[in-house]
């Protein structure tokens, strides 16, 4: 596929974890995933971003290649419709 091709080439892949933290609970979690990318010795290559303007947003979605929807029990899931409207897959 497509990473295949990028590390091919000497290219690098990295991951962005994006999204908003609306209560201690979520900021929790997001402790967690920092710590666990440390633990894992990913700094390198995985970094989490939180609270990210929506005009910086935009611009991580035109360089974006993939998207993931984690967030659990959402009704609707409006960053799947943002990840399709920027062609990302």
């Amino acid at each position: 596929g497509e990473l295949q091709k990028m590390l091919g080439r000497g290219e690098t892949a990295r991951m962005l974890i994006v999204g908003s933290c609306r209560n201690e609970e979520d900021e929790g979690r997001v402790k967690a995933v920092q710590k666990h990318i440390k633990d894992l010795k990913l700094e390198s290559c995985v970094e989490v971003r939180v609270n990210v303007s929506w005009p910086d947003l935009k611009g991580l979605f035109g360089t974006a290649k993939v998207g993931l929807h984690t967030m659990r029990n959402e009704h609707f899931g409006i960053n799947v419709v943002e990840f399709m409207a920027s062609g990302v897959l």
